[in-house]
């Protein structure tokens, strides 16, 4: 199975918005909003053991769930306007303020694997269009 972190922090929330994507964008005015934390900024993933199976902790763990989701809110940004959606932010908030993201937050190399690590991992659930 997987790291219950993971799944609860990051794979459900990439499985749920795939399913229900294409009944967002058909709305005038649908949003999603993510909400992730600044323990993103201990994050740093190993696609080698991203179950954190060797050296297991649980904030590290959380951390690390927490970057996938601004990675996940990136690629959502960066795909949405590719299809011409406007008024994407993509931003990260403190205390109601643009703050800035870690450098691994930045990685899109590692942003765009985890995407596709992600959608291997949820494809069973996804119907077939």
């Amino acid at each position: 199975g997987n790291e219950l972190t993971f799944q609860m922090n990051h794979l459900g929330h990439f499985l749920l918005t795939k399913l229900v994507l294409d009944k967002l964008l058909a709305q005038d005015s649908a949003r999603i909003i993510n909400l992730s934390s600044a323990a993103h900024k201990i994050g740093k993933l190993d696609f080698s053991d991203l179950m954190i199976e060797a050296r297991y902790g649980a904030f590290k763990a959380y951390g690390n769930s927490k970057l996938c989701y601004i990675y996940f809110t990136q690629l959502q940004v960066h795909l949405a306007t590719e299809q011409g959606v406007d008024d994407m932010s993509g931003q990260y908030f403190v205390k109601k303020k643009v703050a800035g993201i870690s450098k691994h937050a930045n990685d899109t190399i590692a942003r765009d694997k985890l995407w596709e690590v992600s959608e291997e991992m949820v494809a069973k659930y996804v119907p077939a269009e």
